[in-house]
C-alpha cells in the first residue's frame, strides 16, 4: 500500500538516501548498512537498529511501535483533524482499531474538561 508522507518524514528520507548514495552508492536501499563489513546491504531488522539509537539514547523503553502509537494520537488530536482520515493513513480497516492506538494525556483531559460550558 502506499504510505503518505509529510514534508518533514520525505524530507528525513531524502536525507537518508544522501548518507546512502555518499557511502554505498550502488544499494537501491534506503535503510542500508553504513558499516564497512555490510556496507550497501540492506538492513534486516529496523527495530534492532532503532533499539541500538534508544540505548545510545539513553530511552528506557521505546519500539518502532510505540512511534506508530505516538503518531496516531498526535493526528487524532491535531487541530481539524479527522479519525476517519487517520485510520486509513494507519491502514486500518476499522475506527475501534485505530481508536485502540489512541491515548489521551491528563493535561489534555484538564484542558478539554476547561472548556466546557458551566452548568
Amino acid at each position: 500500500r502506499l504510505v503518505p508522507l509529510n514534508d518533514d518524514a520525505y524530507a528525513a528520507l531524502l536525507r537518508l538516501r544522501r548518507v546512502c548514495d555518499r557511502n554505498c552508492p550502488d544499494t537501491p536501499w534506503v535503510f542500508a548498512h553504513t558499516k564497512p563489513r555490510y556496507i550497501g546491504t540492506r538492513i534486516q531488522s529496523v527495530s534492532k537498529v532503532f533499539g541500538a539509537a534508544v540505548r545510545r539514547a539513553g530511552i528506557p523503553h521505546a519500539t518502532p511501535h510505540c512511534l506508530r502509537h505516538t503518531s496516531i494520537t498526535e493526528g487524532v488530536h491535531a487541530p481539524n483533524a479527522n479519525v476517519v482520515d487517520i485510520s486509513k493513513v494507519a491502514g486500518h480497516k476499522n475506527l475501534r482499531t485505530t481508536m485502540g492506538y489512541v491515548h489521551t494525556a491528563d493535561d489534555r483531559l484538564h484542558q478539554v474538561v476547561a472548556n466546557l460550558p458551566s452548568l
